[in-house]
């Protein structure tokens, strides 16, 4: 159904996926600080991480990622809210174009940038497809969009990763905060308007959450 350079792509992505590293600083030791009071500081797949306001790097700078993977080799994740103007229907041709209509390619990070990833929502993943968190999953092969037609989903170019111990440290250093991912978040159909709605949600979170101090 598709191109092999579609296909190559993707299974590139995969590959990708697997060196939890995003540059020579990997190799790095990570020594995360102390738990941030009230915070949450344990990433897992399923949870969505929030850019701080004062995170300047460019690649993430208010940005919403997605956490897909996580475990003792590092984490991947995609970021949500970055779409591209690059039409769906030139990296995907063989989709029936009611699947890819006014539909565009998004940034995922920047590791892997010539590599595909794919987010589906079903209630129920596929065949070829992990579950991330309720209702969404990773699709491990393009051809799963064969086994669930009707089902919204998204692409994305480039992921972000994490060798071990780089993202708690992040974290704790407080350039994230976490939240659990919701379907409804992941495929918002207003991207520009997920940070902002999501910084304020956190921040809500962290202070209500945070342990009262000693009263005067």
């Amino acid at each position: 159904m598709f191109p092999p350079a579609v296909r190559r792509a993707f299974l590139l992505g995969l590959l990708a996926a697997l060196v939890p590293a995003r540059g020579p600083a990997a190799a790095v030791p990570w020594l995360p600080g102390p738990p941030l009071p009230g915070r949450d500081t344990r990433p897992s797949a399923g949870k969505l991480l929030v850019a701080a306001r004062q995170l300047a790097d460019p690649n993430f700078s208010e940005t919403v990622v997605l956490l897909v993977k996580h475990g003792p080799r590092g984490t991947m994740g995609l970021v949500l809210n970055r779409p591209t103007r690059v039409p769906l229907a030139r990296v995907l041709p063989k989709l029936p174009p009611a699947r890819t209509k006014a539909r565009t390619v998004f940034l995922g990070g920047p590791v892997a940038r010539n590599s595909l990833f794919l987010l589906l929502r079903v209630h129920a993943p596929p065949g070829g497809a992990d579950p991330v968190c309720p209702g969404v999953a990773l699709g491990t092969r393009l051809a799963v969009l064969d086994a669930v037609p009707a089902a919204p989903f998204r692409i994305y170019a480039g992921c972000a990763s994490w060798a071990p111990g780089q993202l708690l440290a992040e974290i704790r250093r407080g350039d994230w905060y976490l939240l659990p991912a919701r379907a409804a978040d992941v495929f918002d159909p207003a991207p520009e308007h997920l940070w902002p709605r999501l910084i304020q949600r956190a921040t809500t979170t962290w202070v209500l959450s945070r342990p009262a101090g000693p009263r005067p």
